[in-house]
C-alpha cells in the first residue's frame, strides 16, 4: 500500500502587505507557496485577473445567460422607435449616384443650370436654378 499524503504536494495561501512583481505596493497574494505574488487589492481598489473570470462564472452565468436570452429573442416587429428601412427593390426608380454625377456636370441645355435634390417623397428630382439670361 501507498501513503496518498505523501505523494501529494500542499500548497499555501499566503497574503501580505507588499509589492508585486510589477512594483506596486498593497496586499498581496500567492498561492504557490510564495513563488509568484499578485496584487489583490491596490491604492486604486480590488484587482481583477483574466483567470479569476474561471472562479466568478458559476456566479454570473445565470445571470448572462437570462441577458442573452432577452437580446436573443428580440424581434424586429416589436423594436421601438427603429429606422425606416428601404430594399433595394424599392430603389429601382430613382437615381445612382453616377446618374447624378453625370447631371451635375452635364447639367443641361445650354444656358440653363439644373441642381438635383431629395424631395419630400424620398426620391431625386431635378431643379432649374437658373436660365442663362439672367445677370
Amino acid at each position: 500500500m501507498t501513503d496518498d499524503g505523501a505523494s501529494k504536494k500542499t500548497y499555501k495561501q499566503l497574503v501580505d502587505f507588499g509589492l508585486d512583481k510589477h512594483g506596486f505596493y498593497g496586499l498581496i497574494y500567492s498561492s504557490d507557496n510564495g513563488a509568484n505574488y499578485k496584487l489583490l487589492v491596490g491604492t486604486q481598489g480590488r484587482i481583477f485577473y483574466p483567470e479569476d473570470a474561471r472562479n466568478f462564472w458559476p456566479y454570473l452565468k445565470g445571470f448572462v445567460s437570462e441577458q442573452l436570452a432577452s437580446a436573443i429573442s428580440l424581434d424586429w416587429n416589436n423594436i421601438k422607435n427603429k429606422p425606416d428601412v428601404a430594399l433595394k427593390t424599392d430603389l429601382e426608380n430613382l437615381a445612382t449616384k453616377d446618374e447624378v454625377k453625370k447631371i451635375e456636370k452635364e447639367p443641361g441645355p445650354p444656358g440653363q443650370t439644373w441642381q438635383p435634390y431629395v424631395g419630400d417623397d424620398g426620391n431625386w428630382h431635378l431643379k432649374l436654378i437658373s436660365t442663362g439670361g439672367e445677370s
